[in-house]
């Protein structure tokens, strides 16, 4: 059972870092709006269907708004991520993506 749970680990790593540099290139080539648009675009036919299932689930109204305002969270810390991608080396930028547990244990102590 551990060994299932450390090749996954492993396969996760990989594909994580294969998906760092596949980024940093596409920002090579492409305009930083043009990034952001096709990202936000694909996300968004992605949420269409749950916005659909949700008429049949009734997810009440403050989950829908928190999870708005996650999203709109979400999409400027994707928008600064990627203009700190565009601008420096993906072995500088790639580590900081992964402080968030230190941020969400401060934010914890706070509230």
């Amino acid at each position: 059972m551990v060994l299932n749970w450390l090749v996954l680990s492993f396969i996760s790593a990989v594909l994580f870092s294969v998906h760092e540099i596949i980024r940093k290139q596409a920002l090579q080539r492409v305009k930083l709006h043009h990034y952001l648009l096709s990202a936000v675009v694909l996300e968004s036919m992605l949420v269409l269907p749950v916005l659909y299932f949700n008429a049949q689930l009734s997810v009440p109204l403050e989950t829908l708004a928190l999870i708005l305002f996650n999203a709109v969270l979400s999409a400027y810390s994707f928008f600064y991520i990627i203009k700190a991608f565009e601008r420096w080396e993906v072995s500088k930028v790639a580590p900081l993506e992964n402080m968030n547990p230190l941020f969400l244990v401060v934010l914890s102590a706070l509230f």
